[in-house]
């Protein structure tokens, strides 16, 4: 159980540290950020899904949608691929880390922002 609450509290602290509040919109995906819905009418296929979704968050700066973090156990390098092409083709930036909050040492941190932020 403490193990929960000091996780709970690393990303409260993550998220003060960055000027971040937990999203509550129930938005996900990467529409999240480009304040599109998860899935447009009339689609077949959601086209703001993204590989590598595990563990997700959503956070706001000033009350607006800025960075979504992810921390999945693995992914592959077409996974990879995919994200970043993904992220390209929506002007987004794809950050990279091994300091994971959700499992250190066994998940990875992405973090996903529109480019140009600060």
């Amino acid at each position: 159980m403490e193990y929960y609450i000091e996780r709970e509290n690393n990303y409260k602290n993550f998220g003060e540290g960055n000027g971040l509040r937990r999203s509550k919109s129930g938005k996900s995906g990467l529409g999240f950020l480009l304040k599109k819905s998860e899935k447009p009418e009339g689609a077949y296929v959601n086209p703001y899904h993204f590989p590598c979704k595990d563990h997700t968050r959503y956070w706001n700066k000033s009350g607006r949608p800025h960075l979504i973090t992810s921390e999945p156990y693995s992914f592959t390098g077409g996974d990879f691929a995919l994200l970043y092409n993904k992220c390209e083709e929506l002007g987004l930036e794809l950050y990279i880390s091994g300091g994971s909050i959700w499992y250190p040492g066994r998940t990875v941190f992405i973090c996903i922002t529109k480019k140009n932020t600060d």
